[in-house]
């Protein structure tokens, strides 16, 4: 299972960063659409919590996620199912992201730890698929950062 961590320093505290990661029904307000995520919708509960459910939707693909682990302020871990929107049984990605919160003396160091898992026919596609989320995370946190520090 390919796995990766990225992390960037973010000039708010924890608080504030947690805050706008479990606001899921706003992300499009800091996290402009892209091939891999459009929009979330369908959140169970607001504020979200542990368990809570969503779709995330991109161009080709509709995911299932849910919130699997939740520490206020510290960390906070979701589980997606990605399939692709076509109904051919091509099978299945499994992504699983957690975000660690560690306060700084200027804010707050984000630590993205993500991994993915194929099956089926899609795991013929594999590194392609972590290059692209690869990509996805850096712009994640990089579009993170810029919001949190400039409102």
């Amino acid at each position: 299972m390919p796995y990766a961590r990225f992390a960037v320093d973010v000039q708010r505290p924890p608080e504030e960063v947690f805050a706008l990661l479990m606001d899921l029904p706003n992300y499009r307000s800091w996290l402009p659409a892209s091939s891999v995520c459009r929009e979330i919708t369908d959140v169970s509960e607001r504020p979200a919590r542990l368990g809570t459910t969503y779709v995330e939707k991109g161009s080709c693909t509709r995911t299932q996620g849910q919130v699997t682990e939740l520490e206020p302020h510290a960390h906070i871990s979701f589980h997606e199912s990605l399939r692709p929107k076509r109904f051919i049984p091509v099978g299945k990605v499994d992504l699983r992201v957690r975000y660690t919160l560690h306060p700084t003396e200027q804010g707050t160091r984000v630590i993205r730890d993500f991994s993915l898992s194929t099956q089926g026919l899609l795991s013929r596609f594999q590194s392609r698929l972590v290059k692209a989320e690869r990509n996805e995370n850096e712009r994640i946190l990089h579009k993170m950062k810029e919001h949190l520090e400039t409102h």
